[in-house]
């Protein structure tokens, strides 16, 4: 069994449906999956889809992310995905990659292309001996659960994020994420979270607009 988690506000449960009609249009018939749809939600079950409520007002959204291995805690293994992701291949061969001993598996962010880069970007002060290594875009991750809570990957993201609070960038969670992680993530094919560009979208297994604003999104009936 797969399990697939996404993390949304009320106002993309339409998105996450179409992002999970673009999962089942592409699996193979001998796949099973169980959505998980976490957040500002009301909990039920419709099918494979299952509904729970978890929202915490004091901490930023995407923060709320970090928690989703302990609030899960009887999964050992998911797939997370952004809500604005379009998948275009089985996930299950995304599922049956082997993370040897990493905690997760992230494709390399297509605009931040350096750790000590994003960290300037986000105004974070750069990491001492990390010049060589890349940052990963979060909106697309095969998570370790087990390893992730026996390494209490959490608690050391706010641990680390807690000290720029003063910083635009204090709401988001890839730095903070991409730090804690540092060389403890397996590096994906970039087909795996691809970010538009030109017709090239047609070659990749999810595509995954981030950066863009919301409204300049294109919907998954674009592709």
């Amino acid at each position: 069994m797969i399990t697939i988690v996404y993390h949304i506000t009320r106002e993309f449960i339409p998105l996450t449906l179409e992002s999970i009609e673009s999962v089942n249009r592409f699996k193979r018939s001998d796949v099973e999956i169980k959505f998980i749809v976490i957040g500002d939600v009301d909990p039920r079950q419709d099918g494979n889809i299952h509904y729970i409520h978890y929202m915490q007002p004091e901490t930023p959204l995407m923060h709320q992310r970090v928690q989703l291995p302990e609030v899960l805690s009887s999964v050992d293994r998911f797939i997370y995905l952004d809500s604005d992701t379009t998948v275009q291949t089985c996930i299950s061969k995304l599922w049956s990659t082997e993370l040897n001993g990493n905690i997760i598996g992230a494709a390399p962010h297509m605009v931040l292309e350096s750790l000590p880069s994003a960290l300037e970007f986000f105004e974070i002060k750069p990491m001492v001996g990390c010049d060589d290594d890349m940052f990963f875009n979060a909106g697309v991750m095969l998570v370790d659960c087990v390893s992730w809570r026996k390494n209490k990957i959490t608690q050391h993201f706010f641990d680390y994020i807690n000290k720029y609070k003063n910083v635009g960038s204090y709401m988001r969670n890839e730095p903070g994420l991409n730090v804690v992680l540092l060389k403890r993530w397996l590096h994906l094919d970039v087909l795996w979270n691809y970010r538009p560009a030109l017709n090239k979208y047609k070659l990749c297994y999810i595509l995954h607009p981030y950066g863009l604003p919301a409204n300049k999104k294109p919907r998954h009936y674009a592709f």
